[in-house]
């Protein structure tokens, strides 16, 4: 089953409350359907700003696996 578009919209600005990412954007086919004729798609591109480390020259994704390890969200994994 495919999560609606409000619940990882939902999902997002639960990771910006919590400080796991800064801002984002919605890119790919999902985007497009707001500026131009609307096509089948079934995913969602998102692109994510991350907090600037403050220890390291490195940006870490482990609070992304945090946040999703903890049952913050059901969606499966892509397969394609």
């Amino acid at each position: 089953m495919f999560p609606r578009f409000l619940d990882v919209l939902s999902a997002i600005e639960e990771m910006m409350a919590l400080g796991v990412i800064t801002d984002y954007a919605i890119g790919g086919a999902m985007a497009q359907v707001f500026w131009d004729e609307a096509i089948p798609t079934f995913d969602i591109d998102v692109l994510v700003l991350l907090p600037e480390p403050q220890t390291s020259l490195l940006t870490s994704l482990g609070p992304i696996y945090e946040w999703a390890g903890n049952g913050a969200t059901t969606f499966a994994a892509s397969t394609s």
